[in-house]
């Protein structure tokens, strides 16, 4: 009673050409999901940032209030420097000389801020509501009195 094998292992296990074709569809559709997957974390990593941006300066504000002192934000590139208004430089009575004292600033790696200063009153308030933004290639408004990011588009 000679039985045949070959048949049965053939069915139980699959060939090199299945499994390389499982393993190539398989690599396609994990490229596919993973290059959107980045394009995601990318794009909420800014937005995290665009807020990080929009406390640091809603702090800046209350330490203007609480401290009753005249300062100012300056936008530029990368970063965002609090400093204090200009002072009078008493040590040089025949010249008028301003100096500003920075008093803190922060840096990003993913939102760029076209050149802007903003003043602050000694009561917390800015003298401008918005801020540009650069998310990548969009210009966005920062509202700072509603916390609220928006297109420039969509604002005009």
């Amino acid at each position: 009673m000679a039985r045949d094998f070959s048949l049965v292992n053939r069915q139980k296990a699959f060939t090199l050409i299945e499994l390389i074709i499982v393993m190539a569809v398989s690599g396609l559709l994990i490229s596919i999901v993973g290059a959107y997957s980045f394009k995601n974390i990318d794009r909420v990593n800014r937005q995290a940032e665009i807020k990080n941006a929009q406390q640091w300066v809603e702090k800046k504000l209350f330490f203007s209030f609480i401290q009753g002192r005249a300062t100012s934000l300056v936008f530029s590139g990368n970063r965002i420097i609090f400093q204090s208004s200009p002072t009078f430089n008493s040590a040089k009575r025949d010249s008028i000389e301003y100096q500003k004292l920075v008093l803190d600033q922060i840096e990003f790696e993913l939102i760029t801020f076209p050149s802007q200063e903003i003043q602050v009153s000694t009561q917390g308030l800015p003298n401008s509501a918005l801020v540009k933004v650069m998310e990548g290639e969009r210009v966005l408004d920062i509202n700072l009195s509603t916390k609220v990011a928006t297109d420039e588009a969509s604002s005009l």
